[in-house]
């Protein structure tokens, strides 16, 4: 060792003594490496005991997955059988409501002629009535000389039945004729079946002769597929 180095010893002896402070303590190297390698070890550890938990939750959930897969399986396919059979319900309510509207409909029964016999002047012969989705279609004759008021008299009839809506009745022609024998109005018209006739005519049905079709009507009431 060069003096230097040894001037360096005892100037630091010289400063400890004065200051009163004791030699420091000589840490091995041994020690320090060790203690670096503790430290510098905390991390990855960490890193480690992280990746594992994460990698044990994987499997957890891979397994709890796999218990669960035949519940939703099952809960789907009970889904698909509820939406169809559903489906098959309301399709059979509408299908059954069809065919208790169309058992129920005073357009094709006895009713609508006991209620045209009802409705129809004595001096006014029907030559046609027939009946085109919705619409009632009409012609006649009237006798002369009250055929314009025997036809317009029939017109406000139609107005003031249930079976029809006032604002579709309509008449579309009416022409003065004569034939050998007598002077006629020969005339033509519509009118509109009313959506609600045949609750609004239903307490009428036994007065127009529509036994059957009163019947029905108060079957299909009482089993709901009617109002």
């Amino acid at each position: 060792m060069d003096s230097g180095a040894w001037l360096n010893l005892d100037l630091l002896r010289e400063r400890r003594r004065l200051s009163g402070s004791e030699k420091p303590r000589v840490v091995p190297a041994r020690q320090l490496l060790l203690r670096g390698a503790l430290i510098g070890s905390v991390l990855p550890m960490l890193l480690l005991l992280t990746s594992l938990a994460l990698f044990w939750q994987s499997i957890q959930l891979a397994a709890r997955e796999e218990q669960l897969s035949p519940i939703a399986a099952e809960h789907d396919r009970l889904e698909i059988e509820l939406i169809a059979a559903t489906k098959s319900l309301e399709q059979s309510k509408a299908v059954n409501l069809k065919m208790a509207t169309a058992m129920g409909d005073v357009r094709s029964t006895s009713a609508l002629l006991g209620e045209m016999r009802r409705l129809v002047p004595q001096s006014m012969t029907f030559e046609q009535l027939a009946v085109r989705g919705n619409i009632l279609e009409i012609s006649g004759t009237a006798l002369q000389p009250d055929g314009l008021r025997v036809v317009n008299a029939l017109l406000l009839r139609l107005a003031r039945s249930s079976f029809f809506v006032p604002s579709q009745v309509v008449l579309a022609k009416a022409d003065a004729t004569k034939t050998d024998t007598q002077a006629l109005v020969r005339f033509s018209a519509s009118a509109g079946f009313a959506g609600d006739a045949p609750a609004l005519t239903r307490q009428r049905l036994m007065d127009l002769g529509a036994e059957g079709l009163s019947r029905r009507l108060d079957v299909l009431v009482a089993e709901g597929l009617l109002p």
